[in-house]
Order: structure tokens, then C-alpha cells, then sequence
């Protein structure tokens, strides 16, 4: 049977209208994504070799699926390139996070 933990990091990211917000990153081994309290911002998923990183915010051009953010070789860059996109989403500037809480959960 394969591995079915998921590792869950809380982050908290300053908002410019609303005061900090904190995301939370939930992980499988191919799939991740990234939530606050209200809403999914986006979605990490293994493809071959290559992470495929989805806006949920924002519709791709043809309206018919979420915009794609980028194809990255490892997950540490997939993560930074949602976590900036939040960001910029959320505020006027990008902004550093500015802590991070992990906690791992068995389904």
C-alpha cells in the first residue's frame, strides 16, 4: 500500500488589507496544496519528473480550468513560485513569510 501521510505546514504571509492570513500547505507524495482558513489559493502536482503549479484563484485565458503557474523541476521551487503568487495576489508588494509550522497527519 503507498504511502498516504500528509505533511501539513502552516505558514503566516502579512496581507495588506486584511492583516496576516495563515496558509497551510497540505502534501502526498505527487499532489500538494495550499489553503488559508477561507479559500484554496492553488495546487502542486507531480507530473514525471516535474511539478505543474495551478493558480485556483484565477481561470486560465479560455475560462475553463485554473491558469497554470509554471512546470518546476523540484517542489521547493514549485512552493515559492504559489506562495509568491499569493502574495502578490494578496498584497500591493511582495512580502517575506514570515513563519512556518509543520505538522504531519495520517489518512
Amino acid at each position: 500500500m503507498p504511502d498516504q501521510t500528509i505533511s501539513v505546514v502552516q505558514t503566516s504571509v502579512p496581507s495588506y488589507t486584511d492583516g496576516p492570513i495563515t496558509l497551510r500547505w497540505s502534501e502526498s507524495l505527487t499532489f500538494c496544496e495550499l489553503t488559508d482558513s477561507d479559500r484554496q489559493f492553488g495546487h502542486i502536482v507531480q507530473v514525471n519528473h516535474s511539478w505543474v503549479v495551478y493558480d485556483a484563484v484565477h481561470s486560465n485565458p479560455a475560462n475553463n480550468a485554473f491558469r497554470v503557474l509554471g512546470m518546476y523541476g523540484t517542489l521547493a521551487e514549485a512552493k515559492e513560485m504559489l506562495e509568491e503568487n499569493v502574495r502578490i495576489f494578496r498584497t500591493p508588494k511582495p512580502r517575506k513569510i514570515t513563519s512556518y509550522e509543520s505538522v504531519s497527519v495520517e489518512v
